[in-house]
């Protein structure tokens, strides 16, 4: 019986593969003499962008580490 199951389970998930997989795109076949040309790219596709630098940095002081101090131990009384 679990043989079965696992036939079918098997059949189940390669289903779905088969399903849901991306299928490969259909290459196109040229004529003979016939070439690709590409697309010409016009002048407002891409944006210009202008960068301004910074006039001043921003400076960080750091701040110096504090040691940690040791324990003081409490003094054992004998009452």
């Amino acid at each position: 019986m679990s043989i079965v199951i696992a036939i079918l389970a098997v059949l189940v998930v390669s289903g779905l593969i088969a399903k849901f997989y991306p299928k490969q795109k259909q290459t196109t076949i040229l004529a003979q003499g016939e070439t690709l040309t590409p697309e010409p790219i016009t002048d407002n596709s891409v944006p210009e962008v202008v960068v301004e630098p910074l006039v001043e940095t921003p400076t960080m002081t750091a701040k110096p580490k504090k040691k940690p101090q040791p324990k003081k131990t409490k003094a054992k009384t004998n009452a």
